[in-house]
């Protein structure tokens, strides 16, 4: 799991959905809660919260897009295997792991030291308090 720690910076509630900015060292980054603020403590303006992505969720791009939660990361290792292959990227000061198929990873091209775009989908976001 990738954890990305950061701070409530705004939330948008209707219906029992929530969307909420957090900002992070990478910027802003954009999730959505199925409860509403006061249903979900943790979901605070201004709390501190790791926002936590799997290996898999994440998307590599080689060209840039308009697309929120997109960020610049610089690809530091690439372990390679038949099926899956883990990349292993820098973004921010931040290290990130992407897991995907290694026909993926062909037909991209990424290789190390590579700059590519990163997108982080809002609905693969899972938002975790930190008790301050």
């Amino acid at each position: 799991m990738n954890a990305i720690h950061g701070r409530v910076k705004r939330i948008r509630s209707l219906n029992g959905v929530s969307q909420v900015e957090v900002k992070t060292d990478l910027g802003d980054l954009y999730t959505v809660v199925l409860s509403a603020p006061h249903h979900a403590a943790f979901v605070e303006e201004g709390r501190r919260v790791e926002c936590v992505v799997k290996e898999s969720s994440i998307i590599l791009m080689k060209e840039k897009t308009p697309c929120i939660n997109t960020f610049v990361g610089v690809v530091k290792s690439v372990e390679r295997g038949s099926v899956l292959s883990l990349v292993k990227l820098t973004c921010a000061g931040l290290e990130l792991k992407v897991m995907l198929l290694t026909k993926q990873l062909d037909a991209l091209g990424i290789s190390e030291g590579e700059q590519v775009y990163v997108f982080v989908p809002p609905l693969q976001v899972a938002l975790e308090a930190i008790h301050e």
